[in-house]
């Protein structure tokens, strides 16, 4: 048989040439063809004892080509290929960037795992439920930032947020975040404006929890401790933040796929509407259809250590802003 190359590349057994190859039946083992990043066809043609050529059997073969950190993946840790439109490979390990507004996302392989938590003090934690995440998606390895706000508000001449709004207990008053500082005191309806003008959307109560806890169900982004300082912003002063933390300042927090600040900093939007679990296993969940108030994950800077669990959920109405409360990015593979 003879191998046809596609852009110029293909080969016989041994070293693949750009003209393709030829081998009697019997002399080879299986052909070594190079691929090229993108689309390439590599033609088998057998011909018979007399050189007559019979008709091509043409395979086209799609490799998804990017760096040393992504070749070095399983295939069961890596997004299929081609990526997304808009996103490209980051330089750090397990990182891809969507161009439109810079987030820097994390790949969240698909799963099941139990939902909710059975010895939690809320009622609404629980029942423990088994839900499964049919597809993989990708996920902002942390909160949108000031930066990203302000040039979506600069593109869009949308109003910013107050910098420094003040809590009841004063400790954002006169905190002035840079643009490394998560994007706070934005509603529900502010994280969806800017989620549609950067073509990404707000990760399910599901995705979120998948992401936080992974297929073990474990209790923090972590492990099953509460954790140390050096895991989460989130007892004030004395975790080396008066109030909020640059993002990515605690690598140690990471969750299993890599995203951070999961726990502590702000609390973050997410798509649902607040709603009570059934006992019922579900895939893909997205919560109720209609209610009162959207659902917030994960903890904030002064919610402690103990409070900061990735089963942990709250809600406020669609138009309110705290000064912990934030959002970070999802993006689904169609």
């Amino acid at each position: 048989g003879a191998a046809g190359p596609d852009r110029g590349r293909g080969g016989p057994p041994a070293a693949p040439r750009p003209t393709g190859g030829r081998a009697r039946v019997g002399e080879v083992g299986p052909l070594a063809v190079a691929l090229a990043p993108g689309r390439n066809a590599l033609a088998l043609v057998a011909t018979d004892a007399r050189g007559r050529p019979g008709p091509p059997l043409v395979v086209v073969v799609e490799r998804l080509v990017g760096p040393a950190w992504f070749e070095a993946l399983a295939p069961a840790d890596r997004p299929a290929c081609p990526l997304p439109a808009d996103l490209a490979f980051g330089e750090a390990p397990g990182e891809y960037v969507h161009a439109r507004d810079g987030s820097r996302l994390v790949w969240v392989p698909p799963g099941t795992f139990p939902m909710g938590r059975a010895d939690s003090s809320r009622p609404d934690e629980s029942p423990v439920h088994e839900v499964t995440i049919s597809r993989g998606f990708f996920l902002g390895r942390h909160e949108v930032t000031w930066g990203q706000w302000r040039r979506f508000c600069a593109a869009t001449g949308r109003a910013p947020p107050g910098e420094a709004p003040r809590t009841a207990d004063g400790v954002l008053e006169g905190f002035t975040p840079t643009d490394d500082h998560p994007i706070y005191n934005v509603s529900w309806d502010d994280a969806q404006a800017y989620c549609a003008w950067a073509g990404l959307a707000l990760p399910t109560e599901a995705e979120w929890e998948w992401a936080a806890r992974g297929p073990r169900a474990l209790r923090y982004p972590w492990g099953e401790e509460p954790g140390e300082d050096r895991h989460l912003n989130a007892t004030g002063p004395e975790d080396g933040h008066a109030a909020l933390a640059p993002v990515g300042s605690y690598p140690a927090g990471a969750s299993w796929c890599g995203a951070l600040d999961m726990a502590g900093n702000v609390h973050e939007w997410v798509q649902d509407w607040m709603g009570t679990y059934g006992p019922e296993r579900a895939r893909d969940p997205r919560g109720p259809a209609e209610g009162i108030a959207r659902v917030m994950r994960g903890g904030g800077y002064q919610s402690g250590r103990g409070s900061c669990g990735g089963s942990r959920r709250f809600a406020l109405g669609e138009s309110s802003r705290a000064g912990e409360l934030g959002f970070r990015v999802a993006l689904r593979v169609p």
